[in-house]
């Protein structure tokens, strides 16, 4: 099993990369993941078992439920959840390949800035990326590395909740959508890796991904399993709904933490660090913004009745 981890690691760390970076990659830094994120807001909303069953269900995309939330409420407090601890092996590898030349363009729907805190750490020269306008005028050609955050980023919630509203009002999807056209023209060599990505932004990144069909590009999907399992197979027959099975695209089913230890193992020939202990505080930051929120529709149904 591990032989075959550390065969795809080795071609990791061979040919030069695009890494896609999603949610999964964060979530040792102590940053959820959107399904338990949604679903603890909804039953802090009070909403019944029946009703948040049939909105998870839905799949109502996130950026759909947090437009809601911002048309009635200051969401600043509850994006903190999204600030993260520490870089987790996931950003610390990206660093390492980014230091070494092996990675250039680092695309990431995360909110958070802990790649960005990676690659500093790392002495890494890079910009970022983070809002439309900015993303319209990336500079392929630059020699720093490129941060492209599709969704916008932390760093400026301001920004960040604009851009969740034109996500949700399908608004400016041809720039995001562009730039999936742009990342696949620009990285021929060794194609993209995709890691801790579920492939569930419907509005934008998924409908351009699917309008892409770029054969001579590789993709390999990293599909996190638990179980022990490792395996590769063309992505059209492991995963046939995937939005990238229009590349010459390939998953691999394994423990992602597994993969990225193998890759650091083969990268920097020593031991990766010690897994961080993941981090459950964001509950309290949803728990404590959700106390505000209902204080605030307190006093609105009062002043109502006044």
């Amino acid at each position: 099993m591990m032989g075959m981890l550390d065969r795809l690691a080795d071609t990791l760390v061979t040919k030069q990369h695009a890494l896609w970076l999603g949610a999964g990659v964060s979530v040792p830094a102590g940053i959820p993941t959107v399904n338990p994120l949604r679903t603890r807001i909804l039953r802090g909303l009070r909403l019944s078992e029946t009703d948040v069953t049939l909105v998870e269900q839905a799949q109502i995309p996130f950026e759909a439920l947090f437009e809601v939330l911002l048309s009635v409420s200051d969401c600043s407090a509850l994006f903190e959840v999204f600030r993260g601890e520490s870089p987790a092996l996931g950003h610390l590898l990206s660093a390492q390949l980014a230091k070494r030349g092996l990675v250039r363009t680092i695309l990431t729907t995360n909110f958070d800035t802990l790649v960005e805190d990676a690659l500093s750490a790392q002495g890494v020269e890079f910009d970022v990326y983070a809002s439309d306008e900015a993303i319209a005028g990336i500079d392929w050609l630059a020699s720093k590395v490129r941060v492209i955050k599709l969704h916008g980023s932390i760093e400026n919630v301001d920004e960040l909740a604009v851009t969740i509203r034109r996500v949700a009002a399908r608004h400016r999807a041809d720039a995001r959508g562009m730039v999936i056209h742009q990342l696949f023209e620009h990285e021929a060599e060794g194609g993209i890796v995709i890691l801790g990505y579920s492939c569930s932004d419907h509005f934008d990144v998924s409908p351009a991904a699917r309008s892409c069909s770029r054969l001579d590009r590789q993709v390999l999907y990293v599909a996190h399993d638990e179980s022990g399992v490792v395996a590769v197979a063309p992505l059209r027959e492991s995963h046939p709904d995937n939005p990238f099975q229009g590349f010459a695209a390939q998953s691999i089913t394994c423990a992602t933490e597994d993969l990225l230890k193998a890759t650091w193992r083969a990268l920097l020939t020593d031991e990766p660090p010690p897994s961080a202990v993941m981090s459950t505080g964001w509950k309290e930051v949803v728990d404590s913004w959700l106390h505000t929120f209902d204080e605030e529709i307190g006093r609105a149904s009062c002043r109502e009745r006044v």
